[in-house]
């Protein structure tokens, strides 16, 4: 999208309001992000230990969630057919 696509879209969005934070939630936001680049940080200075972790979170964490929900729905609809025999 380039600034000519935009059809005023930014500036719609600059207008909206902004949520009012409690400063305890506004901390908890803070130091959540800065512990996630804190982590970003280290893993620049480690390339295998980047590539892995991307591996784990890109394909292998997603693929096993997905193999777990494939076996949970086939028990249950197991379970529910053997309930109607």
């Amino acid at each position: 999208m380039t600034r000519d696509d935009d059809d005023g879209i930014l500036e719609r969005l600059r207008e909206l309001p902004q949520p009012e934070l409690d400063r305890l939630h506004a901390e908890r936001v803070r130091r959540a992000a800065q512990a996630l680049l804190a982590r970003e940080r280290r893993l620049v200075d480690r390339p295998l230990t980047r590539r892995l972790e991307r591996l784990w979170s890109g394909v292998v964490e997603p693929a096993l969630v997905a193999g777990t929900v494939g076996v949970y729905l086939v028990w249950a609809l197991r379970a529910a057919e053997a309930l109607y025999r």
